[in-house]
């Protein structure tokens, strides 16, 4: 992780271990997806990743579906969350 402390002081405490964790560069993130019992994602350098539970990026093209084994090790973002980065 590089960069991105303005970011991480606003997210709840899950999600912030989870980014801390993750081999992110900061400058290179463009979007972090927030939805309610959804799979973390984010737009990193271009490309779609979802959030793994120990804050690996997963490329989001290598799942073909919600019921994929990939797309089940991305972590849920609970509406809490949610309220908590938000407050």
């Amino acid at each position: 992780m590089t960069g991105g402390e303005e970011i991480l002081s606003v997210m709840a405490g899950n999600l912030r271990k989870l980014l801390e964790r993750a081999p992110i560069d900061f400058n290179r993130l463009q979007e972090l997806r927030l939805r309610a019992e959804q799979p973390f994602f984010c737009r990193y350098d271009g490309k779609e990743y979802g959030i793994s539970e120990e804050g690996r990026l997963i490329p989001a093209e290598s799942c073909t579906g919600k019921s994929s084994t990939e797309y089940r090790r991305f972590y849920r973002i609970s509406k809490r969350e949610i309220k908590e980065t938000l407050e």
